[in-house]
């Protein structure tokens, strides 16, 4: 497996990401840090040759091996792990103004864990493994047989959609969020997205 940590310039990683992707890394795991928030430099550090993939955003912790073999246990090609809103001192604070799930709703990123259209939140008493049309890319496990699928399937990055524009590249190609993207593509290729209730990480509050 392969674990794949974004981390985007105004920010950095998390104590407790930063540890548990250490002591993966001491069990044989590859850990690749990718030093920007880019969609398309993500995509570039998948490796083909790696049956799994995890991606790992950089305020997601602690995690360890349980939590991956919980998903790898799921038996489904694209499944994300649950998780709520940030977390401070163990409590669960308030969400962004852009998140429209309320206090008793999972988010998977920006765009959160939807289920019929964005602005459609799972809610946190849920159980088990759910379909969903969008996820984020906080605890993301992937088999590579999905991305040759979806690389099939399209021209563009994994965690990339050219519809629909985030913001201009240099040279001047529009880009989406990376969880949006992702999740857009898997459809495109006819894959189904799911999240596993039962594999529950900490989206951790930034430090300051």
């Amino acid at each position: 497996m392969k674990i794949i940590c974004p981390v985007s310039s105004e920010n950095k990683i998390e104590k407790q990401c930063r540890k548990s992707l250490y002591t993966l890394q001491q069990k044989s795991y590859i850990v690749k840090i990718v030093e920007s928030f880019d969609p398309i430099s993500a995509s570039n550090e998948i490796d083909l040759n790696e049956n799994e993939h995890l991606f790992v955003d950089s305020d997601i912790g602690p995690f360890s091996e349980d939590e991956i073999n919980i998903l790898r246990s799921s038996h489904c090609e694209v499944v994300s792990g649950a998780y709520e809103k940030y977390v401070e001192n163990g409590k669960i604070i308030g969400n962004r103004s852009y998140w429209q799930g309320g206090n008793n709703s999972f988010v998977a990123g920006m765009w959160g864990s939807v289920a019929g259209m964005v602005g459609n939140f799972v809610k946190n008493n849920s159980t088990g493994l759910i379909p969903v049309d969008f996820v984020g890319a906080g605890f993301l496990y992937v088999k590579t047989t999905a991305i040759k699928k979806i690389l099939a399937s399209t021209n563009d990055p994994v965690f990339c959609h050219k519809t629909i524009l985030h913001e201009k590249l240099p040279f001047g190609r529009g880009q989406t969020m990376n969880d949006l993207g992702f999740s857009m593509n898997c459809q495109k290729a006819g894959l189904q997205i799911w999240l596993q209730c039962a594999c529950r990480v900490n989206h951790i509050r930034r430090s300051k």
